[in-house]
C-alpha cells in the first residue's frame, strides 16, 4: 500500500510539473537509398525537404518526449551498372511520424540537447525519372513498386534558444529505414537513409 501511495505521489508530481509545447518544423533532408548488396546500383545523395508539426511533453527540466507529423520528401540519384550513361532520380513522398526522447543540458536561454528514437512512415507518392535513355528523358510512376510502409530509427542533436514561452531550435539527425522498400526486385534490398537539418519554433500551451 505504501509503495502504491509513493508511486501515485511521484506520478501526480510529475504531471503537475509537466510542460506541453506545440510547434512547427521544417528544413533540408539530404537523402539516399542504401543498396544491399552494394555495386548493383550506384547511389548518390539527393537534396529534398521536410516540414510539419511537433508536440512535446516535457516531464521535467532535462527530459522530454516529442511526437512529430511530417511531410517528408526523400530519394536518391543513381546509375545502373553497365549503363553509366543513363542516370535517374527516385523521388518518394512520405507521411512521417517520428517519436523521440530528448535530453537537454546547460542553462537557459541556450540549451543543447541530444535525441534518439524511432519513426514510422506511409508512402504517399513514388516516381522515378530516367535521363539520357534511347527514348530521351522518361518519367515513371513507381507507386506499385514501393512498399507503402517503412520504419526505422534516428539519432541526433540540436540546440534550443528559449525566450519566454517560446523556443527556437535547430537540430540535425541521422535517420535510417529498416524495411526493404522495393517490392519488385529480389536482386537487391533498398533502404532509406537521410541526414536532416531542421529549424523550428515551439510555444508552451500549458
Amino acid at each position: 500500500m505504501r509503495i502504491r501511495c509513493i508511486f501515485v505521489i511521484v506520478l501526480v508530481s510529475t504531471v503537475i510539473k509537466a510542460q506541453v509545447n506545440i510547434g512547427i518544423i521544417g528544413g533540408l533532408n539530404v537523402s539516399t537509398l542504401q543498396s544491399i548488396p552494394r555495386g548493383l546500383l550506384t547511389m548518390t545523395n539527393d537534396n529534398n525537404f521536410g516540414f510539419g508539426t511537433v508536440f512535446e511533453y516535457q516531464a521535467e527540466d532535462n527530459f522530454s518526449l516529442n511526437l512529430g507529423t511530417l511531410l517528408l520528401n526523400k530519394g536518391a540519384n543513381f546509375t545502373i551498372e553497365g549503363q553509366d550513361n543513363i542516370t535517374a532520380v527516385t523521388n518518394l513522398m512520405y507521411f512521417n511520424t517520428p517519436l523521440t526522447l530528448h535530453y537537454s543540458f546547460g542553462a537557459k536561454p541556450l540549451r543543447p540537447y541530444i535525441l534518439g528514437g524511432v519513426f514510422g512512415e506511409y508512402n504517399l507518392k513514388s516516381g522515378r525519372k530516367y535521363y539520357n535513355t534511347p527514348d530521351g528523358d522518361v518519367a515513371v510512376d513507381m507507386t506499385g513498386e514501393i512498399d507503402r510502409y517503412n520504419y526505422g530509427f534516428l539519432l541526433g542533436g540540436g540546440i534550443h534558444w528559449i525566450f519566454g514561452e517560446n523556443a527556437l531550435f535547430i537540430e540535425t539527425q541521422y535517420s535510417q529505414g529498416r524495411r526493404d522498400i522495393d517490392t519488385t526486385n529480389d536482386a537487391w534490398v533498398l533502404k532509406t537513409r537521410e541526414i536532416q537539418t531542421f529549424i523550428g519554433l515551439k510555444h508552451t500551451i500549458f
